[in-house]
């Protein structure tokens, strides 16, 4: 009876192992995008402006950009 169960421990232990390993291949890169989160920062030591970024690296807030945009922080995209 003994030595079913140590045959089983290491007939499951690789099998869990690699189940392990392939939910943390997949879910790991999904799961760190949710969490990541982009700011620029911007303005002086004593009075920084924070602005939370999106995916793609702009302003959440659309207002902000026009903001940026005053101070010449981002250029606008050329037109062609």
């Amino acid at each position: 009876m003994a030595s079913t169960s140590v045959a089983a421990y290491f007939l499951m232990t690789p099998v869990i192992g690699f189940s392990v390993l392939v939910g943390q291949y997949l879910f790991t890169s999904g799961l760190n995008r949710a969490l990541e989160a982009d700011y620029l920062i911007q303005g002086n030591w004593t009075d920084p402006e924070v602005i939370p970024l999106d995916q793609k690296g702009q302003p959440i807030d659309p207002e902000i950009i026009k903001t940026i945009r005053s101070k010449a922080l981002i250029n606008s995209p050329e037109k062609k």
